[in-house]
């Protein structure tokens, strides 16, 4: 068994005004609402045990547009009961919703150099703190690559998975980076050999088979590799917002996408079955933001009031109060692998 002591770490500061740029959240609200009424009335949905166990032991946790998501009690996972089919979710990733979600927070001129500087530069610099020396770096999912064009900039040999054309396209042509149209599965086993660090963030809570895939990446890389990985956490303030708000959810709890919701608890699990064990946590979020927003939901006006701009201006001194908590909505892991 790896002998390493667990490091954790809290909160990371963030501009929610740089960040959320013509974001209308109750526009997207409505538009993810009709999704999930579209994907219900087709039909095809799948009735899924826990991906983590596989146990069909669960309490219903909360509705979202019409799909329940449920808590396995053998490993507390949270994933949606009746899940869209494979189809159907790759419709929602061809969608007009789906791109325009992408071009408005990720492929954005206005908010890319913030974004890698504020959000990518300190996941990078997290993960060296358990890397001797700076090496290659495969990223799954990369989406626009902002988190490998953080660590080129610092030096690193880097190159990504993707597969939204929109995304991996914005990557090469403002990033100037390497980024292959392709799954990981459709990647050549010698070439995933060779890197020093793989990660995946935001990418497991989408997967329909994480344990398949973390597995996969077990025996595909080498045996000192470090495998990062970035999710939400399910057991955070944002999930109790979204629980008291459900119609007013834009991001967090989006069953057409998040399938997936694990808790520190069934993160260390389905990574330990397949092999890695946990040697770096980080708890973070924008659960504070997601209370104020829905505050609004009551009263629109507040917005324009002294109380609105002293807790929107304390956020991140009052977000790290919950990350401390490990109550953030993000959670960000690094991984060795267990020597048997």
């Amino acid at each position: 068994m790896l002998k390493i002591k667990t490091k954790f770490f809290y909160g990371k500061p963030i501009d929610m005004d740089r960040l959320k740029v013509n974001v209308n959240r109750p526009d997207d609200a409505k538009k993810y609402a009709r999704l999930c009424k579209k994907i219900i009335k087709a039909g095809k949905l799948e009735n899924k045990k826990c991906y983590v166990c596989a146990s069909d032991k669960y309490k219903k946790l909360l509705n979202i547009f019409g799909f329940d998501y449920v808590e396995c009690k053998k490993c507390s996972h949270v994933y949606v009961l009746k899940a869209p089919s494979t189809e159907a979710i790759k419709k929602f990733y061809s969608s007009d919703v789906h791109h325009q979600m992408i071009k408005k927070l990720y492929a954005n001129q206005k908010v890319k150099n913030y974004r890698v500087q504020t959000l990518s530069m300190p996941k990078v610099k997290f993960v060296e703190k358990f890397i001797k020396k700076r090496g290659s770096w495969l990223d799954l999912g990369c989406g626009t690559g902002e988190v490998i064009y953080a660590a080129k900039k610092l030096g690193w040999q880097v190159e990504g998975l993707e597969v939204d054309e929109i995304a991996y396209k914005f990557g090469e042509k403002n990033f100037g980076l390497k980024i292959h149209n392709c799954l990981l599965e459709d990647f050549p086993i010698d070439e995933v050999r060779k890197f020093d660090v793989v990660s995946m963030f935001g990418v497991i809570e989408h997967l329909n088979e994480p344990s398949k895939i973390l597995k996969e990446i077990c025996k595909k890389t080498k045996n000192e590799v470090s495998l990062v990985i970035g999710t939400p956490n399910v057991a955070s303030l944002s999930t109790l917002c979204q629980e008291y708000f459900p119609d007013n959810t834009n991001r967090h709890l989006l069953p057409f996408s998040h399938i997936q919701l694990f808790s520190p608890k069934s993160l260390e699990t389905v990574l330990r079955k397949a092999g890695f064990k946990i040697i770096g946590w980080w708890f973070f979020g924008q659960d504070f933001y997601e209370f104020l927003q829905n505050l609004l939901v009551y009263d629109k006006n507040l917005k324009d009031s002294q109380l609105f701009d002293q807790l929107l201006n304390n956020f991140n001194q009052l977000q790290k109060v919950f990350d401390q908590k490990k109550f953030g909505d993000e959670m960000l892991v690094v991984c060795k692998k267990i020597k048997k």
